[in-house]
């Protein structure tokens, strides 16, 4: 019965002899010829270990127990796991009631306790045997007899009497427990509950019932989460269930954000939700518990803090801005001091170089209000470049044009910067020396985005994409002469241009032929926080 009961295969009875040992008196599930004949170790035995401890004794493994050996009989039987509990008193045990599996298993309180009681039960009857015994031997004394065994059923009734109080006490303080839990959790000022592995809530604080889903929480004790939809969105459940199977796979999880419309008043809320799982007595995973923090308030501040900042820069570029067309305007004032031509080119070049990047700081300071002002629209900042290139060198010959083949790109300053720079020196040159006076021709400009590749963080929140661009700067002038060695000239325009593509970590290209044409290819990366 006990072995159909904890759906085991080995049960047995052993009787503890004078010497020590153990021989085995009754049991199921064990080879012929072991019933009644087969003996067990002494102190080092799963057996002696139970009467020397005085407490049940449960094994997982064998193979990995380090409190005793396993005897003879239990290996060749290939037993890995088993329970033993004390028959009789503790101090004068009759012997000990073991149950045993070939499979690894683990048992738990009430497997121990039903042994005990089937343990006492079978003590009662070793007891009541030896009485009668007794009895039959002493028939003389059956008064005396009749007067110990009612003295024995009445402590035996004492104690049955004492554990009925003691399991009522445990049950109330059980209860007072799971009411002092409740007040607990309704005290918490954010909504809280706890579900199952299956999903069904199996608590919750009055804040998560009424604002969330603006039910009594004995409307949603014991119910499944998918049968709140109409409080819940789609999105929500999908990633409810997403979070909480990372979480069920590996253990913990960082706190991840919810937007959730509360039942209560139909306002939306920014949540962020704390999970954890828990588990019964037995160390078994059984549950998620949750708390839920508003922080629908601290989110408006951070947006109110991002704008404040992003209206301090917008300010400083307008301010940089402003200084740039300042030093423009000087050199323009100080090249008019000079007669000769080269120093007055040199301030022209200088003045062309300032207001390059005046114009970059002139686009950042005009984004959008939805915009990054971090970035800046490269096109529209090329278009402007080159008009006021074209205004500046060419004069009186309207036979020179620009073509322009630009893909939307939006750059941030650590390289719109340097490429204003190296298209202004390229472009200077072609104005001022690919066509001979009178004659026409075509500045091209041309950029291309060659490939993306997309990047995702997923600690951080943040999706990243790197683009790699090719930039072309070309004309159909009479082209560099043979002689000229690009990368190593004396040409300060040409330096740069080197100088400021090593800084980008570009690579340039020269292409001779009719005209002049150089190719500059580099790459930017571009993060977008998730909001």
């Amino acid at each position: 019965m006990i072995a159909r009961t904890l759906d085991l295969e080995f049960c047995k009875i052993l009787e503890l002899k004078p010497d020590g040992s153990f021989l085995l008196r009754a049991g199921t599930g064990w080879k012929p010829g072991f019933v009644g004949k087969a003996i067990e170790g002494g102190k080092w035995s799963q057996a002696g270990y139970t009467v020397f401890s005085k407490v049940p004794v449960i094994v997982k493994n064998f193979a990995e127990e380090s409190r005793f050996e396993a005897p003879e009989i239990l290996q060749e039987h290939n037993i890995t796991s088993g329970i033993s509990v004390i028959i009789g008193d503790t101090e004068k045990p009759f012997g000990v009631l073991g149950a045993h599996s070939t499979k690894k298993r683990k048992f738990t309180a009430d497997e121990t306790y039903f042994l005990n009681s089937v343990a006492f039960v079978i003590a009662e009857a070793i007891e009541r045997r030896h009485a009668e015994e007794e009895l039959s031997r002493y028939k003389e004394n059956l008064e005396e007899l009749v007067k110990e065994r009612t003295l024995e059923l009445t402590r035996t009734n004492e104690k049955l009497s004492m554990e009925i109080s003691r399991r009522k006490k445990v049950e109330k303080d059980l209860e007072n427990n799971v009411y002092f839990l409740e007040t607990f959790l309704d005290a918490i000022p954010s909504p809280v509950f706890y579900r199952n592995l299956e999903g069904i809530y199996q608590g919750c604080n009055e804040m998560f019932a009424r604002q969330i889903l603006n039910l009594p929480k004995e409307e949603v004790i014991g119910h499944y989460i998918y049968e709140f939809r109409e409080q819940f969105s789609d999105e929500t459940l999908r990633e409810t269930a997403h979070f909480d199977g990372i979480l069920l796979r590996e253990g913990n999880i960082r706190p991840h954000e919810l937007e959730i419309k509360r039942a209560i008043d139909g306002d939306s809320r920014d949540f962020l939700v704390h999970k954890a799982v828990y588990s019964n007595i037995a160390g078994e995973v059984i549950g998620i518990v949750g708390i839920m923090l508003d922080i629908t308030e601290r989110k408006k501040a951070e947006k109110a803090l991002l704008k404040t900042e992003e209206i301090r820069k917008k300010e400083i570029h307008h301010r940089i801005k402003n200084n740039l067309q300042v030093i423009s305007s000087l050199l323009s004032l100080q090249a008019e001091n000079f007669n000769d031509k080269k120093v007055k080119e040199s301030f022209y070049d200088s003045q062309n170089r300032v207001i390059s990047m005046s114009l970059i700081h002139e686009e950042l300071y005009k984004t959008g209000e939805t915009g990054n002002v971090e970035t800046f629209d490269f096109k529209a900042y090329i278009q402007k470049l080159a008009n006021e290139l074209f205004r500046s060198y060419v004069v009186g010959n309207k036979d020179i044009h620009l073509k322009l083949e630009m893909e939307n790109a939006f750059l941030g300053m650590d390289t719109g910067i340097p490429l204003g720079i190296i298209i202004n020196e390229l472009v200077s040159n072609s104005l001022k020396h690919a066509f001979s006076r009178g004659r026409g021709g075509e500045v091209h400009i041309k950029l291309n985005r060659l490939n993306t590749s997309k990047i995702k963080n997923n600690m951080d929140k943040d999706s990243c994409e790197v683009s790699e661009f090719l930039l072309t700067v070309s004309d159909n002038g009479k082209g560099l002469p043979d002689n000229i060695d690009f990368r190593h000239t004396s040409s300060l325009g040409l330096q740069l241009v080197n100088i400021l593509v090593d800084q980008i970590g570009g690579v340039i290209e020269l292409k001779k032929g009719k005209g002049t044409e150089f190719r500059i290819t580099f790459k930017e990366e571009t993060c977008f926080g998730k909001e």
